[in-house]
């Protein structure tokens, strides 16, 4: 049996997975849980193998997965946003009857775990654009944080790139910029694009229009609905803001991975705002590259609706640990 988890600053999603004959990868149990409940990794485990001890028999588990939001070096990680220090020996340590744990980055199990997906886990944001099977793809994750991550030549590479400089194109930007250096001396990308950052684009469109308070709650899910339902200008400008600030940054990953085959757009925000990604400028600022232009209007960009990616990817990467190759698929829950 394999022991999976996607450890998120926001959720924490675990779940048990058996290989069956047809190198299906069967999941036997998943469960989700607010990472700030707990105060450790070892905690989050072990409320979940109590919570499924009654059902399975958890001494069965062999090899666990857990993806990571945040970099993994020499099975290592410090989760940032939780404030985390996970070790895979001490891990192993504590839960002595597993014989083999792993860390990985959560977007590197993300790439992976586009392999188990179905059709309708996807959508297509360039219907016009027929899909090229090639080894070259990357993924762009929008949630509590922001993740990147590349697939070249068929392997995948995890990366922190929503932590470089955020790169401003108008004289708005110039202005957000400002804005948050203000605040934070180092604005990222992911300062940005994240359940934070809408907040933050609140804020700073109602600084530009010398609002005081906003009359609701500076929430990501609040701002992107009433910025969906079109009745709150402050909450629209910022979507407008957002979206467009998106769509630049996954052409600037497409072009630095050359990722012909596609760029996913992964993550809990963009299918949440797909309406919004839809409309034509979050395209227009994808392909506006200047001489360069012309290569973006090639690469397809699709929309990941399957919250479980990660957590698929981990149970197909301890399985693959296991000794199992060839194909796998996942059978439903």
């Amino acid at each position: 049996m394999i022991l999976a988890a996607d450890i998120g600053g926001t959720k924490l999603l675990f779940g048990l997975f058996e290989v069956r004959e047809g190198s299906k990868l069967a999941p036997k149990y998943i469960r989700r849980y607010q990472s700030r409940q707990f105060m450790s990794l070892y905690e989050a485990t072990e409320t979940f193998l109590s919570d499924v001890r009654e059902e399975t028999d958890v001494s069965d588990i062999q090899t666990a997965c857990f993806s990571m939001a945040g970099p993994v070096v020499e099975n290592r990680c410090f989760l940032v946003n939780l404030g985390w220090h996970v070790n895979a020996d001490d891990m192993k340590e504590r839960l002595p009857h597993i014989k083999d744990i792993i860390l990985y980055n959560d977007l590197e199990a993300t790439a992976v775990g586009l392999k188990g997906l179905k059709s309708d886990d996807l959508v297509e944001l360039t219907p016009e654009i027929s899909s090229k099977e090639t080894d070259s793809k990357a993924i762009l994750a929008a949630g509590t944080g922001l993740g990147e991550a590349l697939i070249l030549g068929g392997k995948v590479f995890p990366s922190e790139g929503g932590h470089c400089e955020f790169g401003p194109r108008t004289l708005e930007e110039i202005r957000l910029w400002h804005f948050l250096h203000e605040h934070y001396g180092h604005v990222s990308y992911e300062h940005i694009l994240s359940g934070a950052g809408l907040c933050r684009l609140a804020l700073f469109v109602m600084n530009e229009k010398g609002i005081k308070k906003p009359g609701f709650d500076l929430l990501p899910e609040e701002i992107s609905r009433r910025g969906l339902d079109g009745d709150c200008e402050i909450c629209r400008s910022a979507l407008d803001i957002y979206t467009g600030i998106m769509g630049a940054e996954a052409g600037n990953l497409a072009l630095k991975s050359m990722a012909l085959g596609g760029i996913y757009l992964g993550g809990g925000i963009p299918p949440e705002i797909i309406s919004r990604l839809r409309k034509e400028d979050f395209i227009r600022s994808f392909r506006a590259k200047g001489r360069l232009s012309s290569l973006l209007e090639k690469i397809p960009v699709t929309v990941i609706l399957n919250n479980n990616t990660a957590l698929y990817g981990s149970a197909i990467i301890a399985a693959e640990k296991e000794g199992h190759t060839g194909n796998l698929s996942l059978e439903e829950l």
